[in-house]
């Protein structure tokens, strides 16, 4: 076994990892977006409430479709993506929503 492959080895446990990660975002978005329905109900008339869980969920559905996508269509750039996702895009997003909340 030369260096080689051990790169490609490591380099699929990495995207494994992102691949895995990313579907598990997606269906807690998913599952945020369905709970909406559940838990609006209860909250009243709480508009901003109703609208921080609709974001967040769709942020966390976005952040899961896109390195989904990079990994069908681009597979070499899904470390970059997931980089950016994770460390700009996500952050910020979450920023604004307590901004907008508070």
């Amino acid at each position: 076994m030369n260096d080689l492959d051990k790169y490609e080895r490591k380099k699929e446990k990495k995207i494994g990892r992102i691949m895995r990660n990313s579907v598990l975002v997606l269906g807690i978005g998913i599952g945020l977006f369905l709970l909406k329905f559940l838990v609006v109900p209860f909250l009243g008339d709480n508009e901003q409430g109703e609208r921080v869980l609709v974001i967040f969920s769709l942020s966390l559905m976005g952040y899961g479709v896109i390195n989904v996508l990079t990994f069908m269509f681009l597979k070499d750039g899904l470390f970059k993506v997931n980089l950016l996702m994770t460390w700009v895009v996500l952050p910020l997003v979450l920023l604004k929503l307590v901004m907008d909340f508070v």
